[in-house]
């Protein structure tokens, strides 16, 4: 079939359209199995405490190392992804325009600014971002605490609350909420 330079410009940014979905699919995977699996450390901590004071301790560092991991694989992610899209770009110019203009490509000091400087989302870093959906969890199980401790609920019984609440269930749509996560890298203007 002959295909003319419309056809071939599209066939090329569909492509690219589904690998960025792939791209999507398997960040937010990784998110969610970093999440899955702080639940259940999180759970298991209601077995193993003997008092509140330690169990609230223990709970506050495995959402802290959970988050911090998350940060880590996002903030990973999507350097690498505008360093694939910037080569991207940089090639697709280069292959129109490099008999008449030369281009460069852009330097990674530009993408650890762009992801890890400017605000990606509602204003927020990547990782004020990623702080700001830790504390609110920690802020709901802390509240479950308190809660059955004021009932006078034993820690199994509190264990049972958090299991039947939405401490996680909200942690979890928090995090996927802003999605898809390849269309909050918006363009922003350089001075």
């Amino acid at each position: 079939m002959n295909t003319n330079a419309n056809t071939d410009v599209y066939d090329k940014v569909v492509d690219r359209a589904a690998m960025l979905r792939y791209y999507e699919a398997r960040v937010n995977s990784k998110v969610a199995g970093i999440i899955d699996d702080h639940e259940v450390k999180s759970l298991k901590l209601f077995e193993t405490a003997t008092n509140q004071k330690k169990l609230q301790e223990a709970l506050e560092k495995q959402s802290l190392a959970a988050f911090r991991e998350i940060h880590n694989v996002t903030k990973r992610s999507l350097l690498d992804l505008f360093s694939d899209q910037a080569s991207y770009a940089y090639q697709n110019i280069e292959s129109v325009m490099g008999k008449i203009w030369r281009t460069q490509r852009p330097e990674r000091r530009l993408a650890e600014e762009v992801v890890l400087e400017r605000p990606l989302y509602n204003d927020a870093t990547l990782s004020a971002g990623w702080a700001g959906v830790s504390v609110a969890e920690r802020k709901r199980l802390e509240a479950v605490i308190r809660r059955g401790l004021a009932e006078g609920q034993s820690i199994p019984e509190l264990a049972a609350e958090v299991r039947k609440g939405n401490v996680h269930t909200i942690t979890r749509q928090q995090s996927f909420r802003h999605r898809p996560i390849t269309q909050s890298i918006r363009p922003t203007k350089t001075p």
